[in-house]
């Protein structure tokens, strides 16, 4: 049995019937013969989609079946200035030399799209682009911090200063501890003030975590029901608009006996239309603050190489977007998220040294998860006090207390500073 040679491209191996990306592009231009006008499109990127294969001289070829999940796909790209994809185009590998038309764009929708190209001189309005190209990821000279004051105003933090920001908005009104917004539609008002505070600190292709889930607002009295707010939905329109472009939705799923007891009529009753499930999970949305930049211009232009080998994600880290996590309590804070939850997000979307933001710091989950990955931190807090909150202890205070006992950290390593303003006269 002979091993692949050295210079053997992987198609040969395969023993694919389409080779190579040349033969690619004649099948495809024979396909759109007079369809498209020429000065309207151009092949853009072309590579083999198909699972992992290797074939010594005297293999069989894959069966039949298999063979369909081996194919060539090449993108269609608009010949504006910013070369959009228009399209894609697909060919089985193992095929004849003809287009595979229930996988690839049709020509109408390729039409349609550079119609709409000639019309408004692009598909989607494009990024800037930015002009940190050539440049080293810059070092933040923000230091630790926690801060007393009002996240909708952040203009203490220069702009783009923030490498990370992960949080947990207070939940609309959930308890009668948490009711202070007049009505929802303030509530996400709110958000979308403190949401993009967070856009002009946080530095361009950097990433926004936050922790959120639907509320369910309790019934008013016996006759009316209770009601529950989409907050992910909406937040995730909001955080759209600022410019964020969104990345992954992650499940927090907790267990059974930590999901409280929704549906306990249903399960007594059984009948339909009251049917509700209990949820045991909450939301942890991964945005990326939009950037003409690739995610390897931070690790190949990161100004210490060393930080980026030491910030290496350990083998035990998450496969997929369900997070098995306890819930975590805590005599102060009646609603604070576990520690564990935010050191995967550390973990996995910053490097060593670089600074994380908590708009709403609370009793600063946060800041400690970054002390334990060596991270630094900028925790905002109105504190209890100051927004109406029932809880008799400061969230400033508990932060404060715990930084050398429970965070590792000295206290004069940290900055308290308050940035609240003096009410008007």
């Amino acid at each position: 049995m002979s091993p692949k040679g050295p210079d053997e491209s992987v198609a040969e191996n395969r023993r694919y019937t389409v080779k190579n990306l040349e033969q690619v592009r004649q099948i495809c231009k024979r396909y759109i013969g007079g369809q498209l006008a020429p000065d309207d499109w151009k092949f853009g990127l072309g590579e083999i989609d198909a699972p992992s294969l290797e074939l010594d001289s005297d293999d069989p070829l894959p069966s039949e079946v298999m063979q369909q999940n081996h194919v060539w796909r090449i993108q269609i790209l608009s010949t504006n200035e910013y070369n959009e994809r228009i399209g894609h185009l697909v060919i089985y590998a193992y095929g004849e030399d003809e287009v595979c038309l229930e996988l690839s764009s049709s020509i109408d929708l390729i039409q349609r799209r550079i119609q709409k190209i000639r019309q408004d001189g692009y598909l989607e309005k494009p990024l800037i682009r930015s002009d940190k190209h050539r440049q080293k990821m810059r070092r933040s000279s923000l230091n630790n911090m926690v801060v007393r004051g009002d996240s909708r105003d952040l203009s203490n933090i220069g702009g783009e200063e923030v490498d990370l920001v992960f949080t947990s908005p207070p939940y609309y009104n959930a308890r009668l501890m948490y009711e202070e917004y007049a009505t929802y539609q303030e509530y996400l008002d709110i958000l979308r003030e403190i949401f993009t505070e967070c856009h002009r600190v946080l530095h361009e292709g950097r990433f926004l975590v936050v922790n959120i889930s639907p509320v369910i607002v309790p019934r008013k009295n016996r006759s009316s029901s209770s009601s529950r707010k989409p907050i992910p939905f909406d937040l995730a329109h909001i955080l759209g608009e600022i410019g964020f472009e969104f990345v992954d939705d992650v499940q927090w799923v907790k267990p059974l006996g930590a999901a409280g007891h929704r549906g306990r009529r249903f399960s007594e009753d059984r009948n339909p239309m009251q049917y509700k499930c209990v949820p045991r999970t909450e939301n942890v949305l991964v945005y990326r603050k939009k950037s003409s930049l690739l995610i390897d211009w931070f690790i190949r232009n990161h100004h210490d190489p060393d930080i980026v080998q030491r910030s290496k994600v350990k083998d035990d880290y998450e496969r997929s977007n369900l997070w098995k996590i306890q819930p975590a309590h805590d005599k102060v804070h009646k609603a604070v998220f576990p520690l564990e939850l935010a050191q995967k997000v550390i973990e996995y979307y910053s490097f060593e040294d670089d600074v994380v933001l908590d708009p709403f710091a609370g009793i600063g989950t946060t800041g400690k998860a970054a002390v334990s990955l060596k991270r630094r931190f900028v925790m905002v807090e109105m504190d209890a006090e100051d927004h109406g909150k029932k809880e008799k202890s400061s969230y400033i205070e508990a932060m404060k207390e715990r930084l050398e006992p429970e965070w590792g950290i000295k206290e004069e390593e940290v900055r308290f500073e308050d940035w609240r303003k003096p009410p008007k006269v």
